[in-house]
């Protein structure tokens, strides 16, 4: 296949959509710069793309599960990683790659560093320094200044691979003045807008009037809204910079959706949930809730359930312990209301809408968001597929500047999304968890049409939560344990609210478990029942069961971490009892909480199969009560039973399983494993940590952890 020798290969492998995000900016920069370029998902690469013979390649890849590849790229990773493939294989390619990653995990931006390293090992040269985001402490710390560099350097780059270089003189020529221009255009528009404004007297001595008004107060009573005077007050709205001081903004991104009205109403909901699913391995099942109980007493310090689902007959929806699955929660009724409010929206909000591309639109290879369905209302849209809290992004912002005539607000904006105002935005909004929501009552004079918030609001994602149960034990039944997550009002957080998820299931679960939270308006308008609950299998990352169940096993699961224990356990126990002559390998189980008597959840349960023998060593800790001596945390448990932990991992070729909080929790057991293998087994610290990767690579050492 011919390739153009100028032409960038720009890639993308993506599992929550902001590796395509990215990449899908950075198309659009180098078509605004004149450059030939070609986006591609990884998992649309085929016999008519040979990577082998492309010059130039751009990779933005994330990081999923335990250092594993999206599920966009499985096949783009085998490829890569075939055997057979010579060492020049990649010989003719330029690349780099921005790799996207959390450091709360163990294996920060393994894909990406594994394409990297893979990809230089075929012969490959990177022409431009690869770069690690960290999602941990903000990805634009690092994608901003990597893309600023990454056009300087596509540029560079083309012009030394170019047979012409008058040509490329040329094109580097042509992409400034068409900078320039753009630039210039941006500015006509602003003055343009201002001038309009002025004229048609949008500007007012006070923003902040229009909330005074019957149904603001009706928001704010029900949802526990900051006085007005307060948010005046809060950092995220305060000027940071001088009114004169310059503000280098980033290019407005170009809208691209024309929206329109039929005279129905939409109300059937059923067709959302059927969107394509990140990491599923089913289709979305409705089930019903059999039963659901508060696991902690009311004094602890977080409120833990579990739920129990039942599947329809026709769907059992065939589970094994230790597989997760995606709980599809709507956003909270009152909250969909407020935005479209606050939208001015009211009047179409129930009727089914209609998208289309803009004919006018300066958008490149523009098209109409995948999670947003062909046939819906605003309201079932808002509720459903769009994440009305997402922490706004940086291009989002810069088109809310456009919307926004009190000039105060305007100017405040400005410095948020402004290159000056990076700290700013990393303090005042994405380390605060400002909501878009947040954001709308904070600067109340920006106005945006509903089609810009279609354009940047991300999809509302499913939820993973792991069984709890075995089907051996509750056949047709799926059991999970989650906390209640409490949002409250606090500094920039407008109003207190609970988990998008949580929130939901505690709600429709409430007659059942006793608590009491609102239920009148949750599926306003809806059709959804309140007592279902779609969920759909998610793929599973080998957390399972040995093969062989003679093969020790090793859990490590604080707080909710346990529930997929249980589950082993449930599991085991039901096998013991079909054949009892089964023989069962040693188990042992590291379980953490904060006090005895408040969040010891499957207490009983857990003493039982200790009894039973299915548990033959339980290790339980208390980390804030002053009551219980001893180890505080499962890894100073984990360093006390050293000797026998070691003996399991080395002598006996146990697997470990560790469930639960990535940011602590996951590095510092993994710490101490290591600690007793040089302790307990005479290996150095590199020989105990390579020892672990091994078991890592080999899928015997198992994490399912979050952040």
């Amino acid at each position: 296949m011919k390739v153009s020798r100028a032409r960038i290969m720009l890639l993308f492998a993506s599992e929550t959509g902001q590796a395509k995000a990215i990449a899908e900016d950075i198309y659009d920069k180098c078509l605004n710069a004149k450059l030939s370029c070609l986006l591609r998902c990884v998992s649309e690469i085929d016999n008519s793309v040979d990577l082998s013979q492309e010059p130039c390649v751009v990779l933005v890849g994330s990081t999923t599960g335990d250092g594993d590849p999206p599920e966009t790229a499985q096949k783009f990773w085998r490829t890569l990683h075939k055997k057979d493939l010579p060492r020049d294989h990649f010989s003719r390619m330029h690349y780099t790659v921005l790799g996207l990653g959390d450091t709360n995990y163990t294996n920060f931006c393994n894909f990406g560093k594994t394409v990297d390293a893979r990809l230089e090992s075929l012969g490959a040269k990177r022409f431009y320094e690869c770069g690690w985001a960290d999602d941990g402490t903000g990805l634009e710390e690092v994608v901003e200044p990597w893309t600023e560099g990454l056009l300087q350097s596509l540029q560079k780059h083309l012009m030394n691979v170019s047979s012409d270089s008058a040509a490329s003189e040329e094109l580097c020529s042509a992409s400034m003045r068409t900078n320039q221009e753009d630039a210039n255009q941006i500015l006509d528009n602003n003055r343009k807008e201002e001038v309009e404004n002025n004229h048609i007297g949008v500007q007012s001595n006070s923003a902040y009037n229009h909330l005074d008004d019957k149904k603001s107060k009706i928001f704010f009573d029900d949802l526990g809204i900051l006085e007005n005077s307060c948010i005046l007050n809060l950092p995220v709205v305060a000027l940071s910079f001088s009114p004169e001081s310059k503000l280098s903004l980033p290019v407005l991104p170009q809208p691209y959706l024309d929206i329109s009205y039929s005279q129905e109403d939409y109300s059937d909901c059923d067709n959302l949930v059927r969107s394509p699913l990140p990491s599923a391995t089913s289709d979305p099942v409705k089930c019903h809730i059999e039963s659901s109980r508060v696991l902690t007493e009311n004094d602890a310090v977080k409120t833990t359930l579990e739920i129990t689902l039942k599947f329809p007959q026709e769907n059992l929806l065939g589970f094994e312990p230790g597989d997760s699955f995606g709980v599809i929660a709507p956003n909270d009724a009152r909250e969909v209301d407020l935005l479209i409010w606050l939208l001015g929206l009211e009047d179409v909000a129930n009727k089914k809408f209609l998208l289309a591309i803009s004919p006018s639109t300066k958008k490149k290879a523009a098209a109409i968001p995948s999670h947003i369905p062909a046939e819906a209302s605003l309201r079932a849209a808002f509720t459903y597929c769009l994440d009305i809290r997402a922490v706004p992004k940086k291009p989002f912002i810069r088109v809310l500047v456009e919307y926004t005539s009190d000039e105060q607000q305007k100017r405040r904006l400005k410095e948020l999304v402004s290159k000056e105002g990076m700290q700013e935005y990393g303090k005042c909004i994405r380390d605060a968890m400002v909501s878009f929501l947040d954001l709308l009552l904070l600067f109340p004079s920006c106005k945006p049409p509903v089609t810009a918030v279609l354009e940047h609001l991300p999809r509302l994602l499913p939820r993973p939560y792991s069984a709890a149960s075995s089907s051996l034990r509750e056949p047709g039944q799926v059991s999970f344990v989650y906390n209640l997550i409490d949002i409250p009002r606090e500094g920039s957080i407008v109003f207190g609210r609970k988990g998008v998820c949580s929130g939901y299931l505690t709600r429709i679960g409430s007659k059942l478990s006793g608590i009491e939270m609102e239920l009148s308006d949750q599926m306003k308008g809806l059709s959804l029942k309140e007592d279902v609950v779609y969920i759909y299998l998610r793929n599973n990352q080998s957390f399972r069961l040995p093969d062989d169940l003679k093969t020790p096993i090793i859990m490590v699961g604080p707080g909710t971490g346990v529930a997929p224990f249980v589950g082993f356990l449930q599991h085991l126990e039901a096998k013991s009892e079909q054949d009892p002559t089964l023989q069962l390998g040693e188990s042992w189980l590291f379980f953490g909480c904060r006090h005895k008597d408040k969040d010891n959840i499957f207490k009983t349960e857990l003493k039982e199969f200790t009894e039973k023998k299915i548990l033959n060593q339980l290790c339980v800790c208390y980390s804030r009560d002053p009551k219980e001596a001893g180890s505080k945390y499962v890894q100073d448990n984990i360093i006390l039973y050293g000797d026998k932990v070691s003996s399991l991992i080395v002598d006996k070729g146990a697997m470990i399983y560790v469930c639960g909080d990535a940011k602590n929790m996951a590095k510092d057991v993994l710490d101490s494993f290591a600690t007793v293998l040089e302790k307990h087994k005479s290996f150095s610290n590199h020989e105990a940590r390579n020892h672990l990767a091994q078991m890592q690579v080999k899928k015997k050492y198992l994490q399912d952890v979050w952040s």
